[in-house]
């Protein structure tokens, strides 16, 4: 099963220096994400979601840990090693505004992946520019028009359009929904899964939206305090939810029956320059018991493809 993994993330690692503090932004996470398929990252905010998504795309450097992409280590490769991977591997942002440059026409945004990467001769860029922006919904007539006279669902279509330019494998989504109407989201989540079964794409999508992570999923990993506390495959996840932070973020997805209650979270999470000693979980954890605040659990498989990191659930 090994040749169908396009990422796996080892103990990955990364600490930030706030004056004379450090931060604890990613402890130990380790996933795979098979080709093809959608890993769906959770957590509240600061638990380290982007910081994950930031190291394996290497924006930022890793302070432990290995990132491999398609069988190869590309956690320390220079920049000239990593160009090739550049173009298999990109990221939509959460606020397509901000990321994508007022000065340049959307047409000229999209054909620099080519002029980066010496692709083509300019026949071909525009040839390539109108097509992309074709399959994700835009009039390629609007291709000298500037982001500020598209709305922000379109901003976001040229986001994805600039992602897939270069044919790339992997995309990661990082909050690319957060700061559309709800009903402009839907028709990007229609995007994104057209563009993965056409294109073949994997993606690492991360959002705080539970209802939307469980319909484009796969699998889903849950973070908590820059630790991964529960990884499974969608449906047991949703099933059978084991950590206890799991269980209380489920239990605000909106269900039909409305049966369910949601699970009071009490407190906000530590911080991640002091974080606490044991289970990053346990001052806010209903069911902590001694072990709690003195050892670390490890993420272990209880069952086929479900890994916990709960002292509790493991005994």
């Amino acid at each position: 099963m090994e040749d169908k993994i396009l990422i796996s993330v080892k103990n990955l690692k990364k600490y930030f220096s706030r004056g004379k503090d450090i931060v604890h932004a990613v402890e130990d996470v380790s996933f795979n994400i098979r080709r093809g398929e959608t890993l769906g990252l959770v957590g509240e905010s600061g638990s380290g979601k982007s910081t994950v998504a930031r190291l394996i795309i290497r924006l930022i450097d890793t302070d432990g840990g290995n990132i491999i992409f398609d069988g190869v280590d590309i956690t320390t490769l220079s920049e000239k090693a990593l160009k090739p991977f550049r173009r298999r591997m990109q990221i939509v942002f959460q606020d397509p505004a901000s990321s994508l440059n007022p000065q340049m026409t959307v047409g000229t945004i999209i054909k620099e992946q080519f002029l980066i990467h010496k692709l083509g001769t300019k026949q071909e860029q525009e040839k390539w520019v109108e097509e992309l922006l074709e399959k994700v919904g835009i009039d390629p007539s609007f291709k000298d028009a500037y982001p500020h006279e598209f709305s922000g669902g379109q901003q976001q279509r040229i986001c994805i359009a600039r992602a897939i330019a270069l044919r790339s494998e992997f995309i990661i989504c990082d909050e690319p929904l957060s700061s559309l109407d709800v009903s402009i989201q839907a028709q990007i989540i229609k995007l994104l899964e057209d563009l993965q079964k056409e294109l073949g794409l994997t993606y690492l999508f991360i959002s705080h939206d539970l209802a939307v992570v469980k319909h484009l999923s796969d699998s889903i990993a849950v973070m908590y305090l820059g630790k991964l506390v529960e990884f499974s495959n969608k449906k047991d996840l949703f099933s059978n939810p084991l950590h206890p932070y799991t269980i209380t973020l489920l239990s605000s997805v909106p269900t039909i029956k409305g049966e369910e209650k949601e699970v009071e979270l009490k407190g906000e999470p530590p911080s991640p320059i002091n974080p606490p000693e044991g289970c990053p979980f346990n001052p806010r954890c209903p069911k902590k018991e001694d072990i709690c605040e003195r050892e670390t659990p490890i993420l272990e498989e209880i069952c086929e493809g479900h890994f916990v990191a709960c002292h509790i659930v493991q005994r």
